[in-house]
């Protein structure tokens, strides 16, 4: 999938999970579809140039996902099927204790899929290309008058088919397997924050983001 803001090229938007950059080093673009919408809270959306901000490459725009939260406590459980053989399943659980707030939630859906091509290529496999995703989202926090600490870990793995392009001289024609795509996607940050005057909050928060294929 491709975002473009304002006509610009899909690159020249700077995507961020709360707070970290989830850009492709290779290709500047984000794999969308690892990103669990059961996890999403809100999303932001700022048009135009933000360079000054959020580096050279937000040429065109920056988008900001925030994910769930454990200050509201909360217990939630779902679930869906679909045709295509499709399954969505998510489990939540969110408390509050005095000055501490924690939270676990858990996701997965996957499903048969179509055939990627839908008449004979190169690569034509008749079968269908499914897809499975697992997700986890893990967060707590400390908040006291004027300090809060915290840390938030989310982590999402897809694995996906597609059709091969592998040659079997056996039988003198397209083998009959399909070709496994493994990606990952991982964030994690914890933070300090403190008011140090009425109109003054200085936060310091270390980082890590991981998309691996």
């Amino acid at each position: 999938s491709s975002l473009h803001i304002r006509g610009s090229e899909s690159d020249h938007v700077v995507v961020l999970v709360d707070g970290l950059r989830v850009n492709q080093v290779t290709s500047g673009l984000t794999a969308f579809e690892n990103i669990p919408l059961s996890q999403i809270e809100k999303i932001e959306i700022l048009k135009g140039g933000a360079s000054s901000l959020y580096g050279s490459d937000a040429i065109s725009g920056v988008v900001q996902i925030f994910t769930r939260s454990s200050d509201t406590a909360k217990t939630s459980v779902s679930a869906g099927l679909g045709n295509l053989n499709s399954k969505e399943v998510t489990a939540s659980y969110y408390s509050k204790l005095e000055n501490l707030s924690f939270g676990l939630s858990y996701g997965q859906k996957s499903s048969n899929g179509i055939n990627q091509y839908s008449s004979a290529t190169y690569s034509y496999n008749p079968d269908k290309d499914g897809f499975n995703q697992k997700n986890l989202l893990a967060d707590i926090k400390y908040k006291d008058k004027d300090l809060e600490l915290g840390y938030k870990h989310l982590e999402t793995t897809l694995v996906s088919k597609f059709d091969s392009a592998a040659w079997d001289s056996f039988y003198n024609n397209y083998a009959n397997f399909d070709f496994r795509n493994r990606h990952e996607t991982s964030t994690d940050s914890i933070w300090a924050s403190r008011n140090i005057l009425t109109n003054w909050n200085s936060k310091l928060i270390f980082t890590s983001s991981i998309d691996g294929l």
